[in-house]
């Protein structure tokens, strides 16, 4: 099995807001086995185009640790406030190795 990644791109519209879904983020992401690897506040951009302000780029040793952790009751509980507080997108990309 390879690594899969989340990257999540966002732009937080209620920063006060945001800080519920920040404060157990951590904590969260690694009970699950979830490994924090970069994070940009704003992204440079090296090419093309790139509308959000932050950048994150999270690692998980399988596909089923990912979905664990994002299907979990914990997460989910604070997901609910990222989402009311911020716009963006979450992509799952696979690892090659």
């Amino acid at each position: 099995m390879s690594r899969v990644y989340g990257f999540a791109q966002i732009t937080i519209r209620d920063p006060e807001g945001y800080k519920a879904y920040e404060e157990n983020f951590m904590a969260i992401l690694t009970e699950h086995g979830g490994r924090f690897i970069g994070f940009a506040q704003p992204p440079e951009v090296v090419e093309g185009s790139f509308e959000a302000t932050r950048a994150v780029l999270l690692e998980f040793d399988t596909r089923g640790d990912f979905d664990a952790w994002y299907g979990s009751d914990a997460y989910q509980g604070i997901m609910k406030h990222r989402l009311a507080s911020s716009e963006g997108s979450v992509v799952l990309l696979n690892g090659t190795g």
